[in-house]
């Protein structure tokens, strides 16, 4: 190997060390703008205050999200709704319902993958919950009356719509089954906020 760059220019040897070099620098490229940056954590989101519609999005999904315990969950909200409101109307609108079906969409992806015991002690918690929100809302006929017309804007309508289309287009007949006493409160809740 000696023999090989003892009479070659060090021009040459650049050269060569570029040749090399330049396949793993842009292999190395690559790798950094394929990979996806993990989720900010809460503390992470509360210090940032440029976001672009997508991060904005993401972290909102994130948060409004069931699967989401952190402690500061109400704080994080109360900044990404501060950071939606730098937003025109309609692209507030955009982000909350993209936002809103990514987050039925992974809830459900997350509900798949648990085991079926832990799934339907979860849909069982879920059911209690939502049977103890339905007689709250009976028997409030302000809160009531607040829903009902909370329904008509852009966030709750997505909700609503998106949890439709998932109940009658994504949930197999076995999932529907086990979501059929969610979904009878739900179908009640509605019919009540009609009224």
């Amino acid at each position: 190997m000696k023999k090989l760059f003892s009479g070659r220019s060090s021009r040459a040897k650049v050269w060569l060390a570029m040749l090399v070099a330049t396949p793993l620098i842009v292999v190395l490229i690559i790798i950094v703008l394929c990979i996806e940056p993990e989720p900010l954590s809460p503390s992470e989101i509360l210090a940032k205050n440029n976001w672009t519609d997508a991060e904005l999005q993401d972290t909102l999904a994130r948060f409004i999200s069931p699967t989401m315990t952190s402690h500061q969950k109400g704080e994080v909200l109360r900044h990404l709704r501060t950071q939606l409101e730098q937003r025109t109307p309609q692209q507030r609108r955009n982000i909350r319902k993209a936002a809103v079906v990514a987050t039925v969409m992974d809830t459900l992806g997350y509900l798949r993958k648990m085991p079926n015991n832990q799934r339907q002690v979860l849909l069982d918690n879920m059911h209690d919950k939502a049977e103890e929100n339905y007689k709250n809302l009976m028997s409030d006929n302000k809160a009531r009356a607040q829903l009902s017309q909370a329904m008509h804007e852009a966030e709750l309508e997505a909700f609503t719509n998106e949890v439709n289309r998932v109940i009658f287009s994504e949930l197999s007949p076995e999932e529907r089954v086990q979501f059929s006493p969610m979904i009878k409160v739900w179908t009640r809740t509605m019919k009540a906020l009609e009224h």
